[in-house]
């Protein structure tokens, strides 16, 4: 039986998991150009499409899913064993600085996967809000909400940040789910309020996504300066939270919370992996990028926020 190009196959698995020509052919470091002439090349082989190209995104056909499910696990099970047999015998270690929320919220959980992936490599967590001195304070990477612009250090983009709006179930069963600014009198509100005007600017608030002015507000919201406590409002059936849904998605596959609204929104951040661009310990880094890369979910297309400043005068009076 006649295989496809490895090349080809390498660019498939990375246009299946990013839905996206540009964000694969900057995790490959290669050309747009290149990974669709990699994508055309499999499709010949196999005489089928595997994408459906859209207007706006690329999807998944039926075969293409099916067979992007069977690549991914194969070449991760050979970048396993390729680290495997190139990995020394003395365990080595990695200090990952996050915020305290995406690790409460997301890395933590997540971390035993890594843990069982690659045992040599032991991850140490620093939490924290403010940017680190990589050198200082000893951090080998850190994984940063922002807009990318870290002068003097490398960037790789990792997560589209989506925003949702959540509750418990017993609270959407008291209340009704929220449609809007119509059905704001029968909501409380739960805010992300920081108390760095830096996260304040990444972060768009109730007023910024339903284009409404914060003092429509008062009376029926109650404020936290973390994110994760945020949600464990919600969790404790306090009322709405608007969150990332990266930070939740353990909690509405457990059913502790649940989408309240069919409303979503891109916020006006992302998650980036930042480390110096002189690198220690450059193999233990890539792979636990690429274990990131792997782990976080796809990207969707959902409402842009527009800037603070252009929200609009109150829409509910």
């Amino acid at each position: 039986m006649r295989l496809p190009p490895m090349n080809a196959l390498k660019a498939f698995e990375a246009v299946s998991r990013r839905l996206s020509i540009t964000k694969a052919s900057q995790e490959l470091n290669v050309s747009p150009g290149a990974i669709s002439q990699q994508i055309k090349l499999l499709e010949d082989h196999f005489q089928k499409p595997l994408f459906i190209r859209g207007p706006r995104a690329l999807s998944l056909t039926p075969e293409g899913a099916e067979f992007a499910s069977v690549v991914q696990s194969a070449l991760t099970r050979i970048a396993q064993a390729s680290e495997s047999l190139q990995s020394s015998k003395t365990s080595r270690y990695l200090t990952i600085s996050v915020t305290p929320s995406f690790g409460v919220r997301w890395l933590i959980p997540k971390l035993g996967d890594f843990h069982a992936r690659y045992p040599k490599i032991s991850v140490a967590v620093d939490a924290q809000s403010r940017l680190v001195d990589f050198a200082a304070d000893q951090i080998d990477a850190a994984i940063r909400y922002g807009g990318g612009q870290y002068d003097g250090l490398q960037v790789d983009e990792l997560h589209q940040a989506e925003l949702v709006v959540v509750a418990s179930p017993d609270y959407i069963l008291r209340n009704g789910r929220f449609l809007g600014p119509e059905s704001l009198d029968d909501h409380r509100l739960i805010h992300y309020a920081p108390s760095s005007e830096r996260l304040s600017r990444l972060h768009p608030g109730w007023s910024d996504v339903l284009r409404i002015e914060q003092s429509a507000l008062e009376g029926r919201s109650v404020f936290y300066p973390e994110m994760h406590m945020v949600v464990a409002a919600a969790i404790y059936g306090h009322g709405l939270a608007l969150t990332e849904r990266i930070l939740v998605e353990q909690d509405l596959e457990t059913g502790a919370l649940a989408l309240a609204s069919d409303l979503r929104f891109k916020s006006w951040g992302n998650y980036y992996f930042v480390t110096p661009r002189r690198a220690y310990k450059e193999r233990e880094l890539a792979i636990f990028k690429r274990w990131l890369r792997q782990t976080m979910p796809p990207e969707v297309l959902v409402v842009a926020v527009a800037p603070r400043e252009a929200v609009s005068p109150n829409l509910s009076s």
